[in-house]
């Protein structure tokens, strides 16, 4: 298991929150907390920091994949941001062929029909 503290700030807070798809509340954080190991200490350590952190928010390349279904909209967007990456989402890939775990739109059965879609296009390469 490993942490890493990172201190936020700069720039990062002067740029609006509908302006990118980070979430407001990683945004305008003070502080975030990368952490790792087994998907056991994550979910473990997680729920440490959770029940001593009042705020919520995640950074999606640092994400937590433990997250149960409707909750990682939140922790990794923010609602209001998700649904309106959502609508973006529907606009530019109605039929939802970019995709993975816990991207804005997913859903499992188009995760595994993408994942193999993926592995396909690289055998062929």
């Amino acid at each position: 298991m490993s942490a890493t503290y990172i201190r936020l700030g700069g720039q990062t807070r002067n740029t609006s929150s509908g302006a990118t798809a980070v979430n407001p509340l990683f945004r305008n954080a003070m502080w975030t907390i990368a952490y790792g190991g087994n998907a056991r200490q994550v979910k473990r350590y997680g729920a440490i920091i959770k029940s001593t952190v009042a705020a919520k928010g995640q950074y999606f390349s640092e994400c937590d994949d433990t997250l149960d279904p409707g909750e990682w909209q939140e922790e990794f967007w923010g609602q209001s941001n998700y649904d309106r990456l959502l609508d973006i989402k529907r606009k530019y890939d109605p039929d939802n062929d970019f995709t993975c775990k816990q991207c804005v739109g997913s859903n499992a059965t188009r995760y595994k029909i993408s994942l193999y879609l993926l592995l396909l296009i690289f055998l062929l390469y």
